[in-house]
């Protein structure tokens, strides 16, 4: 079975969470699954990651130094996948046209363009978007313990658009699934496994 699947949705979102969880309830049905995040997943892409989320770049930079991390990265995704595992990823394409796009206003053709370098099968098989109302995306952020990055600090308004942007792209894409991130825990995961099962990647 070979399966590219990516975790969308804006800070705080749950996404983190339950990538987590739906990776061990793969493992404990014996299947062949790795988890991954963007940007990073390499020591390479990693180390870039670290300077995006320190560094006020433009744009265009910050597009750049993404589409590096994300070629390094998909050779490792792709060396899963060929192997026939199931690849989880926090993060991939539709975050970069939420933020890149959207946001920060760079042409989608420049971005469909980078991407398609990679590979024309460099795009996920199937994607989990966890939408959350801005307002208790940012209690949750908040409330975090850690040190929030440049990402994590984004106001109410840049929060908004990127929800929308990822709300529009869903309405683009049959491939990407709707989650009720304003749902506990649990409730969430059920949603997730209830599609994973009806797509026989998850035994019911």
């Amino acid at each position: 079975m070979k399966k590219f699947i990516t975790f969308e949705g804006i800070d705080a979102s749950g996404k983190s969470t339950q990538i987590k969880i739906i990776y061990k309830i793969l493992k404990n049905q014996n299947k062949k699954v790795f988890i991954t995040r963007e940007p990073g997943g390499t020591n390479f892409a990693e180390k870039i990651r670290n300077l995006i989320i320190k560094s006020n770049l433009t744009p265009l930079s910050e597009l750049m130094l993404f589409y590096a991390a994300r070629h390094d990265h998909f050779k490792k995704i792709n060396h899963y996948l060929k192997k026939k595992y199931i690849v989880l990823c926090d993060r991939y394409v539709h975050s970069t046209y939420a933020y890149q796009h959207y946001e920060q206003k760079i042409d989608k053709k420049l971005i469909n363009f980078l991407q398609n370098t990679i590979g024309k099968n460099s795009y996920p098989d199937l994607t989990f978007l966890i939408d959350l109302p801005v307002v208790l995306a940012k209690k949750r952020l908040k409330s975090r313990r850690r040190n929030n990055d440049k990402f994590d600090n984004y106001d109410l308004k840049k929060l908004n658009i990127i929800r929308k942007a990822f709300l529009k792209e869903k309405k683009k894409d049959k491939k990407i699934f709707l989650i009720d991130g304003k749902l506990n825990k649990n409730e969430v995961t059920d949603q997730i496994t209830k599609i994973l099962v009806k797509k026989k990647i998850l035994n019911g």
